[in-house]
């Protein structure tokens, strides 16, 4: 779910007034490195989960979906924070082969992914170290997608035989799961982010490919074209979410600690 990034400016707002008798934060540093390397051994070996902090993100993850469903027109939030559904994706052309079974040359457009107004919280826990110069947050969120455009095809089944289709396709993706993992650490009156590990996941594609013609099409052969597919459409856009969400966590960063 993109916006829940505005979660962002509130751990930085735990994270600055932990330091505010030792001064302002003096600058940012993006990093890679483990949150251990950060933290004294005796900060890092105690441990615990901030409740209040969990259900205040819950709560703001929530809020932007529910104002996203209700349309721009009447959202309590600026435009630009609306979780776009659908979400208008490029493109797309292929070609794949599996030995014996087929090889095709695919081209899809008008592509339209829905349901990320659907996303529900299926598990966030936030965890601070003794010292409160630190908050960790680790997010999955959860949602069935679908997948809507117009497709092509044309190739070969079982070595020999014409393939061909074109029509409408359309993909459920169910049980699609965002897991995001970010901390932020106050050392040395430096402010260290993680950079953002975003990782995606599903449970099962559902795919149908309208007007999907040839001789001997069925059985091994139709689902070997639908999985493949299913599998090149998604992993082409997996990232899609992923970039789009890494790009506005360093824009809301940025922005607040500029502001």
């Amino acid at each position: 779910m993109i916006k829940c990034l505005l979660a962002f400016p509130l751990l930085i707002l735990c994270i600055h007034q932990s330091a505010a008798e030792e001064g302002d934060i003096q600058g940012v540093i993006w990093t890679q490195e483990e949150e251990a390397s950060l933290l004294t051994p005796d900060q890092h070996k105690v441990a615990f989960r901030d409740v209040v902090l969990e259900k205040v993100l819950t709560r703001l993850i929530q809020s932007v979906l529910e104002n996203s469903r209700v349309g721009p027109q009447f959202t309590r939030l600026p435009i630009e924070l609306i979780v776009p559904d659908p979400l208008v994706l490029q493109d797309i052309s292929f070609q794949r082969a599996q030995s014996g079974l087929f090889d095709i040359n695919f081209k899809a457009w008008n592509l339209l992914l829905s349901g990320l107004q659907s996303f529900r919280v299926k598990n966030l826990h936030v965890l601070r170290h003794l010292g409160l110069n630190d908050v960790r947050v680790v997010v999955q969120l959860e949602t069935t997608l679908d997948l809507e455009g117009s497709y092509a095809l044309e190739g070969t089944g079982l070595s020999l035989l014409p393939l061909s289709g074109n029509g409408s396709l359309d993909i459920k993706i169910e049980d699609f799961l965002i897991t995001g993992e970010e901390y932020l650490v106050l050392k040395d009156n430096k402010l260290y982010i993680r950079e953002p590990d975003i990782q995606t996941t599903d449970q099962d594609l559902n795919v149908n490919l309208e007007n999907l013609m040839g001789a001997g099409l069925v059985g091994d052969v139709a689902n070997s074209i639908l999985e493949s597919v299913g599998e090149d459409l998604l992993f082409n856009n997996r990232n899609l979410l992923s970039e789009l969400l890494i790009g506005k966590v360093y824009k809301i960063v940025n922005d607040f600690l500029n502001a």
